[in-house]
């Protein structure tokens, strides 16, 4: 039987403004009330799209859904203009429904901005096919935002699409998406559930996944770990990935180029993960944070509340050396964190790899939502709350985390005096990567190769004797 927003599509007005009118907005939410403040507390925050006459569905499983593009930027990869953001918006709403069987794909959305990256959060039921939704929300970026991009004239338009078009799996296509399954609570008192959504731009996983889980094992960070009576006390699981997969083709012995490409390209389509509940076996890992990244979270009874887009799209033969610009969504509140648990890592400033041409160390900055990335190219990270009614998946309202005017304004001071005191170390460690780790290295290689016959040996201690 067709659920009430299907029969509302059978029934709508031809044309785009029809579609438009299936949806309530939370612009519109204060229309016709007496103000209480001077003016309008939410006129900054972005706007939240629910489909009208949702119904309780209390028993139905819900899951949350991110995706995260850089589309083409203002003054090079600085911030997403208004208008690109819009039509990515649009193209999601008027295409709401499936090919198969008409009915709708999400029930609520919200799309924001973080940097020059467009960020697109929904919340459908979970028997939606995920090959369903990130069909429509590649057509939304590549369709929808990137041909006004080329229009303007902005920077690397379709930057991130990095396939001619979608081939049914997100893993190696360019864009950063993850997916959340929500709690089922048919207790009409429990239908609450924050959602936190961090994005983040000019870095690599490891700038959200490695910090961000130290509110799961770190007391330090997370009170609750010793005091909680939730599945919290008995501590998580973490799921983390092998993302070096450069580093396994050398650790399995391959030297042919055309061996190591071969692995490459099997290694796209699959994963090399390990599970660890040991905080000292968890550490070991994130020694080397260019390698493994903790890409999701689990209680001992196998619930999720923690998944990051893990990815390293310079390992996959064929594409660009890039950073990956990852997000994040966790639940919150109950047996996870709150929210300040989580995002107290970020009190002092933490060093990541990124910033301008991704081959920079710098603190990560966190920025309003909808921001312009900092001086010279970020890192950035953005960090939204969203209160989501799980019996209806209506996101019902947000907040700015990192908003102005909160305790982030001095953090943000403090991450821009570490700022100057790195880059004053110019183009060497440790304001630059290692080499190996530089997003433009083939500039870098050609330099090196011009030089390498410029090389003498000579004998030791006859340095006086060398000429031109």
């Amino acid at each position: 039987m067709a659920n009430a927003q299907d029969q509302m599509y059978e029934q709508v007005p031809e044309g785009e403004a029809g579609y438009l009118s299936l949806y309530t907005q939370s612009q519109d939410r204060l229309a016709n009330l007496p103000m209480t403040v001077g003016y309008s507390s939410v006129a900054h925050l972005p706007n939240i799209f629910s489909l009208k006459g949702i119904q309780d569905t209390p028993d139905t499983p819900l899951q949350a859904v991110a995706t995260k593009a850089d589309i083409g930027g203002i003054g090079g990869h600085v911030e997403v203009d208004p208008e690109v953001k819009g039509l990515v918006a649009k193209y999601m709403l008027i295409h709401n429904r499936r090919k198969d069987n008409g009915q709708r794909i999400f029930r609520s959305m919200v799309v924001t901005h973080t940097g020059d990256d467009v960020c697109i959060t929904i919340v459908q039921d979970a028997d939606v096919p995920t090959s369903v939704t990130h069909q429509l929300m590649d057509n939304a970026l590549r369709y929808g935002g990137t041909p006004k991009a080329f229009e303007l004239g902005l920077y690397g338009p379709g930057q991130d699409l990095l396939t001619d078009a979608f081939t049914g799996n997100v893993h190696g296509s360019g864009v950063a998406s993850v997916t959340l399954p929500l709690p089922v609570r048919p207790d009409p008192k429990r239908a609450s559930q924050t959602i936190m959504v961090v994005c983040a731009d000019k870095t690599d996983p490891a700038a959200l996944g490695n910090w961000l889980c130290r509110a799961y094992f770190d007391p330090n960070y997370n009170t609750g770990l010793l005091i909680a009576a939730s599945e919290m006390k008995r501590g998580y699981d973490f799921v983390v990935a092998d993302l070096d997969t450069r580093a396994q083709a050398a650790e399995k012995g391959l030297t042919n180029q055309a061996d190591i490409d071969a692995f490459l390209k099997q290694a796209a389509g699959q994963e090399r993960v390990v599970i660890v509940d040991d905080a000292i076996e968890l550490q070991r890992l994130l020694l080397d944070q260019g390698r493994y990244v903790v890409a999701q979270i689990r209680t001992k009874n196998g619930n999720i509340g923690f998944t990051l887009s893990a990815e390293r799209l310079h390992n996959i033969s064929g594409t660009y050396s890039g950073k990956d610009d990852p997000v994040v969504l966790a639940l919150c509140q109950g047996d996870w964190p709150a929210p300040g648990e989580i995002s107290s890592v970020y009190m002092r400033p933490k060093i990541v790899a990124g910033d301008c041409r991704g081959s920079h160390r710098m603190p990560i900055r966190p920025q309003p939502l909808n921001s312009p990335t900092s001086m010279w190219s970020g890192p950035i990270v953005t960090t939204m709350l969203l209160s989501v009614n799980i019996h209806s998946g209506r996101i019902g309202a947000l907040v700015d985390h990192f908003a102005p005017g909160t305790a982030w304004d001095t953090v943000r001071t403090n991450v821009d005096e570490l700022s100057f005191r790195i880059r004053d170390h110019g183009a060497t460690e440790p304001a630059t990567l290692p080499v190996n780790e530089l997003e433009y290295q083939p500039g870098y290689r050609e330099g090196m190769a011009a030089l390498a016959p410029r090389f003498k040996d000579i004998p030791a201690g006859e340095l006086n004797a060398v000429t031109g």
